[in-house]
């Protein structure tokens, strides 16, 4: 009987992959004829949910009609309620293609195609959540979304599942419109796209992509960098290095957060020569400045920081130091006049759309393009000094559409995500900010090409099992292309209000502090430390009623020195490590909380990111939270 199905099953074939759907198109099966591998598409997965303001209950799709062109497979669901919901799914020399369209007005989101499983095995999913998310196992169920970019998000448009024989890429080919579903349950994790309705965008870009190949994470994320490198969506740090120079000081540097406060009794130029007697070359000082269409405003009680003129030039005259503003043109003052409201990115009700809220204060999103001359000027004018900067949430993920039809930039009509991100790229781009380092919160694989530098990473959490473990996707992908910084008050130093808890579903620690187990990651990863050393800060009385208060950080705090310890032998092995590719990644104990990753330039660094010591084959006994580079 089963001969028999297989035999009338639909199929596409190439000499890589064999794609066969039955009949009845609930059996859909991707063959990896290299590995001999089969993936099926899990119709447990297979799921819709109606348009509401919340995502709503998965409603299960039902049974298609199957129709077979030259080309491609299509799979079409008719609704009870009306309208469709079709799968074109065709072949690629290296890739399934699985192209979705939907004509139902009440369908919100759609699995994109649903999830892929082995036909044999167990496997493991990997998701890139910050740096990077191996999940193993089965476990009690649990299960997240995440869009594209920003804080526990997506840092990258792809994720995959790992089989003992094979392993699966899937990408999708949209920067945005989806969110990634992840977790895990009493069969194992759980990994696979769902694309949702935009109101401006529609189901444009509503495309994944499915690449075999080889069974381990670093085959996995060599592969997805490949698909980059195809679509021209990859600049190397050679080729940035010869537009900006300046680039290579990264190199061997530390990310010297301090503070978003003016603080009236540091010595910032004191400090810095500081700094520099210990020992690190260069220095990315951040922000010296606030870059924002207003400096009435207070964080904590205090005035934003306003380094002077005399200071900012006491400070670039030290060798090896770079200046940076904190750029928040993103979002304006309730307060401001009718000019900036004009201004307001705008819901389909002629709302504006509310932003960040902190002290009696919400800010409203500018839109996108029209920041881009009031920066250009202000790089011109106040900001000149500025040789690098770091924009606030810029980039960190696709902006909301603006339905202002006044205007004119983007053309008196709506402007959805997809386009308007265009002109975020613009903003990061040499035509606006000049020769420039460019930094942003969040980290986006799509910005990679404009930017020089994304944040946001986490660690392990306490007493991890190995269920969910941080790896380096994003590093093994675009390492020697862009840094990925931590978020900027989660430096070394445990700093006030922003100490290291548990993200959601106890998938890891964020936060300040942990010096060694941070310095750990980031040998590893190829990263420069980032340090709190001194300046002024606010942190949340009541994040919920957005109340603050501020404090202080002075050089010869302790947290400050021992993290200071811990970051310099960092820098310097990233002065070696920073322009390299990274080459691999391997798992040297069972809970894969021992690490060891290859540079091109053949450094090789193990880390044990564990909270206990451990016993490595090949290197020895390792403290809890260490590294070592092999010689």
């Amino acid at each position: 009987m089963a001969r028999a199905m297989e035999r009338e099953m639909l199929k596409l074939e190439n000499a890589r992959l064999l794609l066969a759907v039955s009949p009845d198109g609930m059996d859909v099966v991707l063959e990896d004829k290299t590995r001999r591998c089969r993936w099926r598409l899990d119709n447990a997965r297979r799921e819709y949910r109606l348009a509401a303001p919340t995502r709503g209950a998965a409603i299960p799709l039902p049974a298609p009609s199957v129709a077979q062109g030259k080309d491609v497979i299509t799979l079409r669901h008719a609704l009870a309620a009306g309208g469709t919901i079709s799968y074109e799914w065709r072949l690629a020399a290296d890739c399934a293609e699985i192209r979705l369209t939907c004509d139902a007005p009440d369908v919100g989101n759609i699995a994109l195609p649903g999830m892929m499983l082995p036909e044999q095995g167990a496997w493991d999913v990997a998701v890139p959540i910050l740096q990077g998310l191996l999940m193993h196992g089965p476990a009690a169920p649990w299960e997240a979304i995440a869009k594209h970019g920003g804080h526990t998000n997506f840092s990258m448009a792809m994720g995959g599942m790992l089989a003992d024989k094979a392993g699966l890429l899937i990408v999708h080919d949209s920067p945005c419109n989806w969110w990634g579903v992840y977790g895990q349950d009493a069969r194992g994790p759980i990994f696979h796209f769902e694309h949702f309705v935009c109101p401006v965008d529609g189901w444009r870009g509503a495309t994944v992509r499915l690449y075999p190949c080889a069974a381990d994470l670093t085959s996995l994320c060599k592969a997805y960098r490949g698909v980059l490198k195809g679509r021209g969506q990859f600049v190397s740090w050679k080729e940035k290095l010869a537009a900006k120079p300046m680039l290579a000081d990264l190199f061997g540097g530390m990310m010297t957060f301090v503070g978003y406060n003016q603080s009236k009794d540091t010595d910032y130029v004191g400090c810095t020569r500081q700094l520099k007697k210990l020992g690190f070359d260069t220095l990315f000082l951040y922000p010296l400045r606030l870059c924002h269409w207003s400096m009435n405003l207070q964080m904590g009680g205090d005035t934003p920081i306003w380094r002077s003129d005399e200071e900012l030039s006491a400070l670039k005259a030290i060798p090896g130091v770079h200046l940076s503003p904190w750029l928040w043109m993103v979002e304006s003052l309730q307060s401001a006049g009718p000019q900036m409201q004009a201004l307001y990115r705008r819901h389909s009700n002629g709302e504006p759309v509310a932003g960040w809220q902190m002290d009696d204060n919400t800010y409203y999103r500018v839109c996108s393009p029209y920041q881009i001359e009031p920066v250009q000027k202000r790089m011109a004018t106040d900001m000149a000094a500025m040789d690098w900067v770091h924009f606030d949430v810029s980039s960190n993920q696709p902006t909301p559409p603006c339905f202002s039809r006044e205007h004119a930039l983007h053309g008196n009509k709506p402007i959805g995500p997809l386009d308007d991100m265009k002109n975020v790229r613009q903003l990061l781009s040499p035509q606006t900010m000049g020769q420039r380092i460019i930094s942003s919160e969040g980290f986006s694989d799509f910005y990679a090409t404009a930017y020089d530098i994304g944040s946001t990473k986490f660690m392990p959490a306490a007493g991890c099992d190995g269920s969910r473990v941080p790896v380096p996707m994003t590093m093994l992908v675009l390492h020697d292309s862009c840094v990925h910084d931590w978020w900027e008050v989660e430096n070394y130093n445990l700093v006030p209000g922003f100490g290291t808890g548990n993200m959601r579903n106890g998938l890891g620690r964020y936060g300040s502090g942990l010096p060694h187990l941070k310095a750990a990651i980031d040998a590893l990863m190829g990263c420069p430390p980032n340090v709190f050393p001194f300046g002024r800060m606010y942190a949340w009385v009541d994040k919920v009623c957005g109340k603050t208060y501020s404090f202080q950080i002075r050089l010869e705090d302790a947290p400050v020195q021992e993290a200071l310890a811990a970051a310099l032998p960092v820098a310097k092995l990233h002065k070696r490590t920073g322009p390299c590719e990274l080459m691999s990644v391997e798992f040297l104990s069972d809970d894969r909380l021992v690490q060891r990753t290859t540079f091109s330039d053949g450094t090789r660094v193990v880390a044990n990111l564990s909270d206990v010591s451990k016993d490595v084959p090949g290197v020895g006994p390792m403290a809890g939270q260490s590294w070592k580079e092999m010689k």
